[in-house]
């Protein structure tokens, strides 16, 4: 079920970054910005309308708390890259993004995940995904 769950979010991702991006190409990035992060924010208010959820937890670091900041510029970054590449480069070139940074946080054990250390054959991987986005960027 997660497998799919992972394949759905990439899926989202990509009608995500059009929404957005068509919203920011017709108010501009910094009001659609805001109007997305508000309808994101009207979304949860509705879920713990529904559900209480603790919001506070003991043990919860306080950068754990982070993630909505790291997510508003995700959106900001890929309403621009959306208005001059279009979806499915600006998704191509986050998805390249994500997979490298994983593989360093992996690599060093960073933020608290267990040690993967780097393989090298892990690069044809990496080759074969850049030669695909200089596909699409041609």
């Amino acid at each position: 079920m997660f497998t799919w769950m992972a394949f759905a979010s990439g899926m989202l991702t990509a009608l995500m970054i059009h929404l957005n991006g068509a919203l920011a190409r017709s108010l501009g990035n910094n009001p659609a910005s805001v109007i997305i992060h508000a309808s994101g924010l009207g979304v949860v208010l509705l879920l713990l309308s529904v559900r209480r959820f603790a919001l506070w937890r003991p043990g919860v670091a306080p950068w754990w708390y982070g993630g909505g900041a790291v997510g508003f510029l995700i959106v900001v970054f890929a309403n621009a890259g959306f208005l001059r590449l279009g979806v499915a480069l600006t998704v191509g070139l986050g998805m390249f993004g994500q997979t490298v940074s994983a593989m360093v946080v992996d690599h060093c054990g960073w933020l608290g995940v267990p040690r993967v250390p780097f393989d090298v054959r892990k690069l044809p991987c990496l080759a074969l995904i850049a030669a695909g986005i200089a596909l699409m960027a041609r």
